[in-house]
């Protein structure tokens, strides 16, 4: 079991070893115009790197490594400019002491039982380097820092989402703002939707919630992440809009609801359902959660049951949560529908339980 005092430990060991850095590099030549530093460490496969960035420093990397590389390659959250294992200046030493520490916490994450027991410790290591920075405070006032200097801690393979939440820590806010316009933009249009015609609203929010179920690697996908917006509580601004949300999310579902309803999951070789057909689901969910839907617009409904229900190459779940739509929207016209029998039995069935 690993003592309680290791990241308290691994704390001062890091600063020691970042102050180190900071004053090494500054009294060096390169120390003009630097414009971050980082602390990366990879809690996967052990290891951790101290970073210092320049624009000349840039400059050389990308003539050597991407001399092809495009502005929006370069800049920007994910950017050449802000990765650590880029940066001109990267090779600084790590003590003993600080190794012996981090191999401690990389033995508990590797041999960690349970998933409670890992993000705990991954926290734990996170909050860890986040001090170590904002402790370096007045260590880097010492660089020849840029008007944009930022300073980060990060792990590696961390998706845009977590990475934001980490450089938000140790960041200010307006600088944060003119390093990654794209982010603090991103913000203010989520901002601006607010004030739209319901429509409008609906149209905004159709269309993230299409993009983080089907197209979870766009660029607007991750910026719904880096703002902790899920596919839940997107669908649920949908519904909170309500009768004006209607036809789009009728839009969507005619789009989709013909896609192929199973696809393999590659760990458990079982069908499982497709995004397509879990985006359909959700779809379906809010409709019913809405309640106030015309009559035009319940006759959609039921064309789009009709042609599931004569396609005889893509059958799946959705002809008769369609028929449970129906049900729910107008009891008095549509009676109530089970499982259509031999449609979703064994795998698939134990798959629909996972989806409702």
């Amino acid at each position: 079991m690993m003592r309680r005092s290791v990241y308290r430990e691994l704390t001062t060991c890091l600063l020691a070893d970042c102050r180190a850095a900071i004053d090494e590099f500054g009294m060096g030549p390169h120390n003009k115009q630097v414009f971050a530093f980082a602390l990366e460490c990879d809690a996967l496969h052990g290891g951790l790197m101290i970073g210092i960035n320049t624009e000349a420093g840039l400059q050389r990397i990308l003539s050597s490594r991407y001399p092809a590389a495009k502005p929006d390659e370069i800049e920007g959250i994910d950017g050449i400019r802000f990765r650590c294992r880029e940066f001109a200046f990267n090779d600084f030493r790590v003590s003993s002491a600080s190794r012996d520490l981090l191999e401690d916490v990389f033995t508990v994450l590797n041999c960690a039982r349970t998933e409670k027991t890992t993000v705990r410790h991954v926290e734990s290591l996170q909050d860890a380097l986040i001090r170590v920075v904002l402790m370096l405070e007045r260590d880097l006032s010492s660089l020849d820092a840029s008007d944009l200097f930022v300073a980060f801690a990060t792990r590696t393979g961390l998706d845009e989402a977590a990475r934001v939440r980490m450089m938000r820590s140790t960041i200010p806010k307006p600088v944060f703002d003119r390093v990654f316009p794209e982010l603090s933009g991103f913000e203010e249009r989520i901002r601006s939707v607010r004030t739209l015609p319901p429509a409008d609203r609906a149209a905004f929010w159709v269309t993230a919630a299409r993009d983080l179920a089907l197209d979870g690697q766009s660029a607007d996908a991750a910026r719904y992440r880096s703002n902790r917006m899920t596919l839940d509580s997107v669908v649920e601004s949908v519904v909170q809009i309500g009768s004006a949300a209607v036809p789009l999310l009728l839009d969507v579902l005619e789009q989709i609801a013909g896609q192929p309803q199973w696809i393999e999951d590659d760990a458990s070789r079982q069908r499982i359902p497709s995004p397509s057909c879990d985006l359909s689901m959700r779809v379906m969910g809010a409709l019913r959660a809405i309640r106030l839907v015309d009559e035009p617009s319940v006759d959609r409904v039921r064309a789009l049951q009709h042609a599931l229900a004569n396609d005889a190459t893509n059958q799946g779940p959705l002809e008769t949560e369609l028929a449970k739509l129906l049900h729910s929207l107008r009891p008095s016209l549509y009676p109530p529908m089970g499982p259509t029998p031999g449609r979703a039995t064994g795998a698939d069935a134990h798959a629909m339980n996972a989806v409702s």
